[in-house]
């Protein structure tokens, strides 16, 4: 399918770590291509899911085997984009694509049918079942990641901030997501 580049059109676009292919759209568009959309966006990451059984199996490993799957900091940073994207007025048609179109931008498409009742084009199938469940709760495992795979933190001294992971952040993410700006 040829995209056409517009104002009133929004791309979330997913792919496998690693693999963005930058220089097709640079092709297709010319380098400046972000400019022409409403609103473009990439994430990358695995088709692939964990559950929280799987949490504890691997514990201290589990980065090891898991690190380029979807996390609950990737979770509410695509929320946050979700956010944008519907409070713009001038957002009138939102394009959600991964390598087959069948399990993570399904899963992202469903969130957006179910939370926002935007439109699906295609029957949804085989959506991804980790997308799906931390685009409803991006805290739905973070016990059982502090108990089984993060190191007990011994001393912690925190004088602001720590960006994308510190729990006011998190929770700002969040509630900007349920009840927006």
């Amino acid at each position: 399918m040829k995209l056409t580049p517009s104002h009133n059109t929004a791309i979330i676009s997913i792919h496998d770590v690693g693999e963005e292919f930058e220089e097709k759209k640079i092709e297709a568009w010319g380098v400046d291509y972000k400019k022409y959309w409403g609103s473009w966006t990439s994430f990358a990451f695995e088709d692939a899911a964990y559950n929280e059984d799987m949490i504890k199996q691997y514990g201290k490993e589990f980065n090891k085997y898991f690190a380029d799957c979807f996390t609950p900091d990737m979770a509410l940073d695509m929320l946050e984009e979700i956010v944008s994207i519907t409070t713009n007025p001038q957002i009138t048609q939102i394009i959600v694509h991964c390598d087959s179109g069948r399990s993570r931008s399904a899963a992202v498409a469903k969130f957006l049918n179910d939370k926002y009742h935007i439109p699906v084009l295609r029957d949804i199938e085989y959506p991804n079942s980790l997308v799906t469940k931390l685009l409803n709760d991006p805290a739905c495992y973070d016990q059982t990641f502090e108990e089984y795979v993060h190191e007990p933190v011994v001393e912690a001294k925190i004088d602001k901030p720590t960006g994308n992971n510190d729990l006011i952040t998190k929770l700002s993410k969040i509630l900007t997501a349920i009840f927006g700006k």
